[in-house]
């Protein structure tokens, strides 16, 4: 999403819409999305943690 709104949208010289439509989503879906997005990244981090706390299996 970056790539596209910093680089592909101003070379076809479609940013000043796509950040029309950006500002058109609603917050809420926003923070749905954040908040998404962080659970993802601390189920992953302690998935990766716990196997190291725990020890080898034996």
């Amino acid at each position: 999403m970056i790539t596209w709104v910093g680089v592909v949208a101003p070379m076809l010289g479609l940013q000043v819409e796509v950040v029309a439509a950006l500002k058109g989503v609603p917050a809420e879906l926003w923070s749905l999305l954040t908040v998404g997005t962080g659970a993802c990244m601390l189920a992953r981090s302690v998935d990766k943690i716990v196997p190291q706390v725990l020890g080898p299996k034996g």
